[in-house]
Parts: C-alpha cells; sequence; structure tokens
C-alpha cells in the first residue's frame, strides 16, 4: 500500500508553469499521503519554497551527477518513499540510478511542450495533453508501459485586490476593457505576443476602453525589445515585469475581462470565468474558444501548436466579446478542477508497472541531452 510519494524537479528559472503544477499536485496528494519535494538545481524555485510543503534542496548541475546520486540515495534512505514521481526530463534522469538503487517504483509527468521522439522511455508515464497521449500509445504498444492522460489541475485560488488596485491606478485601468496575457518573456511565446498585439491594435481601433496587460518575467531580453518595438507607438499597450507583480500573477486575473492563455495559465484563468482565447499559429490573431472549438484547442493544451485554417475577422471577434457569455467556469469544473487529483493519482499508483531501468538508461544514453551533459563535462575537464 502506497503511503509516501517522492516528488523530484529541477530548477531552471524556478517560475515557469510546471513547478505549479508539482505543487498543485503535491498539495492535493498530501491529504492521504506523506510527500516530500527534492528541488534539484543551482537554487531553489520560489514556487516550491513558498508552497508550505515539505522540501529538501539538491544543489545540482552538469557536472556534479554522482554527487545528486548520493544526495538522493540518502534523503531516500531516511524518507522511504513508496514512489519516486519526476516532474521534468532532466529530474527523472538524474533520479533514475537512485530509484534502481533503492529498488523504488519511478515515475515521470511529461509536462506539456511538443511530442518528442527522443524522451527518455517510461514505463510508468503521465501526460498533459491529447497529443501526447496520441503519440505514446503509439510508441509505447507493450502492456509493460502505463500511459495515461490526467491533465493540468488547478487548486482555486484568491485575488490580490491590493495588487489589482495598485496596477489600475498605476496604469489608469479604471473603465477600460483588459486583455490579459500572463507568461515569461521569451522566444517560445513570441508568436503569442505578437498576435496579442495585433489583436489589441484591432480592437482599441474599434472600440477605445481596450488596452493589453502583459505579465511576466524577462527571460530573454532581446524578445523583450522584439515587443516593445511591436508596440511601439500604443499607450494602450502595457508591460508589467515588476517581480511584485509577476509572482503568483495568477492573483491578478481579476483585473482583465479578457485573458489569452497558454497551458496551465488557461486553465487558471478559467477558474475565474473569463473569457478566453489560445494562441492560433499563423494567423494574426489569437482565437476564441468557445464550446465549438474547446475540444481541438484542448487537444494541443492551449499551445502554440494549434493552427485553425479558417482566419478569423475582427469584427468577429468583437461581436462574440460582447454578447458571448464565457463557459471557462464550466469547462474548469469539469476538467481542470484539483478535486480530481487524488482518485486519478490513487488509480495511477495502484498500477505502476516494474521500472526497466537497463532500457531507461539505454534510452537516456541515446538521447541529446546526456550527450551535451558528457561533452559539456569533456570541455571542462
Amino acid at each position: 500500500m502506497i503511503k509516501s510519494i517522492f516528488f523530484v524537479i529541477n530548477t531552471f528559472s524556478g517560475l515557469g508553469g510546471h513547478y505549479y503544477s508539482l505543487v498543485t499536485t503535491a498539495t492535493a496528494l498530501s491529504r492521504k499521503y506523506n510527500v516530500h519535494i527534492v528541488n534539484l538545481g543551482e537554487r531553489v524555485s520560489p514556487v516550491i519554497e513558498k508552497s508550505g510543503l515539505p522540501y529538501t534542496h539538491v544543489f545540482s548541475n552538469f557536472r556534479n551527477q554522482l554527487s545528486v546520486t548520493r544526495n538522493l540515495i540518502q534523503i531516500i534512505s531516511g524518507i522511504r518513499p513508496d514512489v519516486i514521481h519526476a516532474f521534468d526530463q532532466t529530474s527523472y534522469m538524474l533520479s533514475f540510478h537512485a530509484a534502481w538503487i533503492k529498488k523504488i517504483p519511478l515515475v515521470v509527468t511529461k509536462c506539456g511542450g511538443p511530442t518528442n521522439p527522443k524522451y527518455p522511455y517510461s514505463n510508468n508515464l503521465i501526460v498533459y495533453t491529447k497529443e501526447d497521449l496520441t503519440f505514446f500509445n503509439s510508441r509505447y504498444t507493450s502492456d509493460q508501459n502505463q500511459v495515461v492522460l490526467i491533465p493540468n489541475r488547478v487548486i482555486p485560488f484568491g485575488q490580490d485586490t491590493e495588487r489589482i488596485s495598485s496596477l489600475q491606478n498605476k496604469l489608469h485601468l479604471e473603465q477600460k476593457r483588459v486583455v490579459l496575457r500572463i507568461g515569461r518573456i521569451d522566444p517560445f511565446y513570441y508568436e503569442t505576443s505578437k498576435q496579442c498585439i495585433n489583436l489589441i491594435k484591432e480592437l482599441h481601433n474599434l472600440d477605445d476602453s481596450f488596452v493589453l496587460l502583459f505579465v511576466g518575467n524577462i527571460v530573454d531580453r532581446q524578445t523583450m525589445q522584439n515587443m516593445l518595438q511591436d508596440a511601439q507607438g500604443c499607450d494602450f499597450i502595457h508591460f508589467v515585469t515588476d517581480r511584485d507583480y509577476t509572482l503568483n500573477a495568477k492573483e491578478l486575473i481579476d483585473i482583465a475581462e479578457i485573458v489569452v492563455g497558454t497551458g496551465r495559465g488557461f486553465m487558471e484563468a478559467c477558474s475565474r470565468g473569463k473569457k478566453m482565447m489560445a494562441p492560433n499559429v499563423g494567423q494574426a490573431f489569437p482565437i476564441l474558444v468557445d464550446q465549438e472549438n474547446f475540444d481541438k484547442v484542448f487537444y494541443y493544451n492551449f499551445s502554440e501548436r494549434y493552427h485553425e485554417d479558417k482566419e478569423t475577422k475582427i469584427d468577429d471577434i468583437m461581436v462574440k466579446l460582447n454578447t458571448v457569455t464565457p463557459d471557462s467556469s464550466i469547462w474548469f469544473e469539469r476538467y481542470f478542477s484539483y478535486k480530481k487529483i487524488e482518485p486519478l493519482y490513487t488509480a495511477f499508483y495502484a498500477l505502476l508497472k516494474p521500472t526497466r531501468y537497463l532500457k531507461i538508461f539505454t534510452s537516456i544514453n541515446k538521447g541529446l541531452f546526456l550527450l551535451f551533459i558528457h561533452g559539456f563535462i569533456n570541455k571542462k575537464r
């Protein structure tokens, strides 16, 4: 009988959506299981640090994999978990040795992103998207593998009225129709950002009460410069990159009427009942999500991989924004509520497949990621 779950995650920026996904999952499961998070990396994610969950930081970089393994084994020996659950590819790679030595089942969650043919082999895999489920079911045809779709989940959260009021006063947003985009500023999301800017320029021409608000951390300064250039001369486009607002930015959602969301951010905005839009690759504007297209956009996790051939006209968007009652609260309760986490994960853990460590090791050594690490280590010697 499973009593203890050991979560492992690696820190890069420490503020991406999958850190919040891990914390949401661990928080929901902590009501039934003993949970402990190990945060690998050079620093602790502030999301994990502020979660209130028990965690241990293990310093990790490209050159100390042996010491990471030793540290993980030592921590596991003390905690004695029944399951080791990695939440990204790097932590999965770094923890499988410890799982093998301690003979503990190993699970990995692929949180999102495009399908990846070089993704390490896993007997026990959780995916967030129907796109990934289709891909991995075609890849793993043996009954020795368990691939399960458990979409990202969100715990209901409040709104920071003080910060919202501060932003409204600072940017003069009272009586404005705010389109909100929350997300880190980097090349990966630039297409979405550009669509948001195209959208607001056209909406503002039709109704000058429309404004666009970007809230996010600057990961890539060149992308920030590109976005500023795209928005040049538009005083109705605002960029908020101050950490006072970007940390737990979901607590600002109620500042907006409309949210352009991707992945977890889309789901969080649904919990607040907002009018929802999502990227539509290759088109000028994001797509307004409704009951008719929801399943198709959801298939790609509300990401920049979704494409609809039919071009959306700005007049049609405006009509719908002015007349349609949003269904986002219904979607949230049906697909994204944290209430379903515990039974879904309990069922998954009850059917764990024996971990085929040799096959994992072989798949990792074939991966470009580990080849890069080997090259990096050799270069430093």
